[in-house]
């Protein structure tokens, strides 16, 4: 985990947010080569909506995931746009 503060115009921040996602009923789907693609298409949505995924770990059932963000995007913003475009 990075632990430099983002500077910008008339701010300094470090935002980290925990969030985590689980499958419908908990179904043991997040197995071999889904795993890889859902990370590909995690760090993929976050490159393009403004914001970093520091770490990113899979279960069998659920995924773990800690995102450095600025200010401008709320939590709800991030997760909206990790669930709807996965």
């Amino acid at each position: 985990m990075k632990k430099e503060y983002h500077h910008a115009s008339h701010s300094k921040y470090l935002l980290h947010y925990h969030f985590v996602f689980c499958c419908k009923y908990r179904k043991k789907l997040l197995k071999y080569a889904l795993e890889a693609e859902i990370k590909q298409l995690f760090l993929d949505i976050a490159e393009k909506s403004g914001f970093e995924i520091d770490v990113i770990e899979t279960d069998v059932d659920h995924i773990h995931v800690l995102v450095d963000a600025p200010p401008t995007l709320s939590p709800f913003d991030i997760v909206n746009r990790l669930k709807s475009h996965s």
